[in-house]
């Protein structure tokens, strides 16, 4: 477990940077935050302390993190990590660098944040300027204001009205801040800081989301039907569902990390101007390890009594009672859990598919009463469109009125949306015989129907002489059709699973190259960083302690520390600095390259432990991991010697893929100059904020291992050779048969093979997944075939045809 403590200073920046790296790979922290006397008025009691518990998703040995909270008496001008600790006064007036730049400070020690256009002069040490009011609630005002230190619009959400005087609501408020700056999801507004106006309430700043609730975005749905229209493809069914899913994503995140927000509603999920997803308003959430702290009875939210049944609600009964699961609205927060978030994304699934709300109840009573029995309305369409059946199940199971008859959690409800949206049976209502049937003929149209024009065909030609013949074809026929069937979902298996694992290797590799770009821009060189040149490699005195053998290289190798070299010309001056700041990315790289060797290894993927057997990297196809800088560094992970002297990364293949270019992407197989091996890179770029190109990260696999390990088991008895074909159709990687050509020379030209099956290309080409018999290899075969996206590549499976008819 590593601490942090924040207390002001020079040392606060660089201090929340690690910790933002640290978070990033999941290692337990616990951040020590001194507030200051303004944000201690707005606790319950000067010597109150919040403790959140969540539990880290890959901890080792650790069942809980912590972030702690806490207040001392004798630290006056502390600060809390990452935010200002002003005050929200009156001011304005033109901000000067003069004025800025002054020593003079408010009462309490902190910065200030100003309304613009108030009379007065700007505080010298003021953080934001209020631009103007974004909305307003009951509880809580939410100002458009500028951060004067970074030059950027942020969201300002403070305490107002009567609600601002009770304790309960403050506390609520603060812990809404902690939780919410701690949950670290694409989906999940970030916090960027925390401020005391003058009267001694908190607010917090958070990044600014300009777009449209999912509330409004449904009404906009609902007008194009009331005006007689569809709605075009950004408001039809599929879209609504897209976003819905990433609130699943979102909530499923926080479920993992212990937290509860007891809120969900439309009007609580942002859609931003790109089609970004954000779920908002944590202020009445809930942390599973810790006891429940409804420290607000008795509150009322100012508001029409038409809507009373959409406003929060806090007290016994805590949310919105239009979208509260039962227990929740018969007051049993004890019984508040993951499954009652689920409840209610249940009922927006039913607003998103229906365009109506779920419960019929005119008053808030009345809904109240409705969700207590989880009543909900039958699940029809608004407008008379026909809702599918497996969306209607997966509506009705969700929102159970027992949890147990609910989904496992909300990532198992996310799942069978999915399923739903792929057209694959449902969790929620399993397929009868006809439905499967109809499925499997739905995705072998082609074959189904070349059967059936077989068997007429053969049929006709029957006469009562050959009927007992006739019988046993048609038998055969059958059992041969049903094996290539059962072939040819295998393949469609082994095919989702290279896919997936190619996608989460795709995943980890953007999210190391962001920590990258954050390291090389936002933090100081490491002092005392410990990293090797490939010259340590081969001295005992100066090389790595960890170096290990491995069958496929002639010499030992480290995983924990890799190889830095120079491109020609490049002083060590201008690339150490780099190194510096990149060390602090050294654990991240190094998970990512364990987890590389278990996804593609022989061992389970679901085992995040990478034990032993991935010493044996010729057992993995993860060839090396690789940055190249800019400026003409480079790293090689596994740490050896043995690599090309004069080694200018920006010249290889793996970095002219990413260069210039946003996103992840695959190249071509060639001749990996370091190993002498054939690989096939992914890369994805490295850019500063501005634009500006600072390198690039990549991994190389080996194909051939990949397809011994992932593509073949003890199913393969029949199968004389499994390949991989790029979009072109062209022998990226085989077991047999046919492999890419390499020059007789020693050079590093390749030369791959198109698969000399016209029928099979033409198939490809026509359908995802799918079959044709050939005799291109000397014999009849069967080759079955599936597409793996976003890759194209397509996987091929050659089995000769008498051993299908065998069985």
């Amino acid at each position: 477990m590593t601490r942090w403590r924040a207390a002001g200073g020079a040392g606060d920046e660089q201090a929340f940077v690690d910790w933002i790296l640290a978070e990033q790979a999941g290692e337990a922290v616990m951040v020590t935050a001194v507030l200051p006397p303004r944000l201690q008025a707005a606790l319950a009691s000067p010597e109150a302390a919040a403790t959140i518990l969540m539990a880290p998703p890959d901890a080792e040995g650790l069942s809980e993190r912590t972030i702690v909270g806490s207040v001392e008496a004798d630290s006056a001008d502390a600060t809390v990590i990452g935010a200002s600790t002003g005050a929200l006064a009156p001011g304005g007036g033109d901000v000067s660098a003069t004025d800025r730049d002054a020593d003079a400070s408010t009462p309490g020690g902190g910065r200030q944040s100003v309304a613009a256009g108030a009379g007065g002069s700007l505080p010298p040490n003021a953080r934001y300027v209020i631009l103007g009011e974004a909305g307003k609630g009951g509880m809580a005002v939410v100002h458009v204001a500028r951060d004067l230190e970074l030059m950027r619009r942020v969201a300002l959400k403070r305490l107002a009205g009567s609600a601002a005087a009770h304790a309960g609501i403050q506390s609520r408020f603060l812990r809404e801040v902690q939780i919410s700056a701690q949950l670290d999801h694409p989906n999940i507004v970030p916090v960027y800081g925390l401020e005391v106006g003058p009267d001694g309430l908190p607010a917090y700043a958070m990044k600014l989301v300009e777009g449209k609730t999912l509330e409004a975005y449904l009404r906009e749905a609902r007008e194009f039907y009331e005006r007689g229209s569809r709605p075009p493809d950004t408001h039809d069914l599929p879209a609504r569902l897209e976003h819905f899913l990433k609130v699943c994503d979102a909530m499923a995140y926080a479920h993992r990390k212990g937290v509860v927000h007891r809120d969900l509603k439309p009007a609580n999920v942002m859609i931003g101007r790109y089609h970004e997803i954000y779920v908002m308003d944590w202020g009445i959430c809930r942390v599973l390890q810790l006891p429940d702290d409804d420290t607000v009875d008795g509150v009322e939210v100012p508001g029409a009594d038409a809507d009373a049944d959409t406003r929060t609600r806090m007290g016994t009964v805590v949310g919105t009672a239009r979208y509260m699961a039962p227990e929740q609205a018969m007051g049993k927060t004890e019984m508040v859990g993951p499954w009652s978030d689920q409840y209610s994304l249940g009922l927006i699934l039913y607003e998103i598919a229906t365009l109506q709300s779920p419960y019929a109840g005119k008053t808030m009573v009345d809904v109240l009463a409705q969700a207590a029995k989880a009543e909900i309305r039958p699940i029809e369409h608004a407008f008379g469109d026909r809702i599918p059946d497996e969306l209607k199940a997966i509506i009705a199971k969700a929102t159970s009125l027992e949890r147990q008859a609910r989904y496992a959690d909300v990532g198992a409800f996310a799942d069978d949306i999915r399923r739903f949206l792929r057209g694959d049976e449902v969790e929620a209502r399993p397929d009868t015989l006809w439905q499967k049937t109809a499925r499997r003929l739905a995705r072998h149209r082609q074959a189904a129907l070349l059967a059936l024009v077989g068997l007429i065909a053969l049929a006709s030609l029957v006469t009562a002489g050959l009927l007992y013949r006739h019988e046993r074809a048609l038998e055969a026929a059958a059992v041969r059709e049903r094996e290539i069937l059962q072939i040819v979902d295998y393949v469609a298996t082994r095919g989702d699973v290279l896919q997936r694992r190619l996608m989460e290797l795709q995943g980890e590799l953007d999210a190391l190259t962001s920590a990258s770009a954050l390291a090389l821009q936002h933090t100081t060189p490491a002092p005392g960083a410990r990293f090797y040149w490939v010259e340590d490699f081969s001295s005992a005195s100066s090389r790595p302690p960890d170096l290990v053998q491995v069958d496929y290289l002639d010499e030992p190798v480290s995983l924990e520390f890799g190889a830095w070299s120079l491109a020609p010309g490049v002083p060590q001056s201008r690339i150490v600095p780099l190194i510096g700041r990149l060390v602090r990315t050294r654990h991240l790289r190094n998970e990512l390259f364990a987890r590389a060797r278990v996804l593609f290894g022989a061992g389970d993927a679901g085992d995040d432990s990478a034990g032993d057997a991935t010493l044996h990297l010729h057992d993995s196809g993860v060839q090396a991991f690789l940055i190249g800088l800019a400026d003409g560094g480079a790293l090689h992970l596994p740490g050896r010697s043995g690599l090309p002297p004069q080694f200018d990364p920006r010249n290889t293949p793996w970095y002219r893929l990413a260069a210039g270019r946003q996103g992840a992407h695959w190249g071509e197989p060639y001749i990996d100059a370091a190993s002498r091996q054939l690989v096939v890179p992914v890369a994805q770029g490295i850019y500063a904020e501005d634009g500006r190109e600072l390198g690039v990260v990549a991994v190389l696999l080996r194909l051939d291992a990949v397809i011994q390990n992932l593509l073949r088991d003890a199913s393969d008895t029949k199968v004389r050779a499994t390949l991989l074909l790029d979009a072109e159709g062209r022998v990226i990687a085989s077991s047999g048969l046919l492999h890419p050509e390499l020059a007789e020379d020693g050079s590093d030209v390749v030369t791959l093979q198109t698969f000399p099956e016209p029928a099979l290309l033409e198939a490809i080409a026509a359908r995802d997944t799918g079959y044709v018999e050939s005799t291109v290899f000397g014999v009849p075969d069967v080759l079955v075939f599936d597409t793996i996206h976003p890759m194209d590549w397509v996987l091929v499976k050659v089995v000769e045809e008498r051993l299908v008819e065998e069985d």
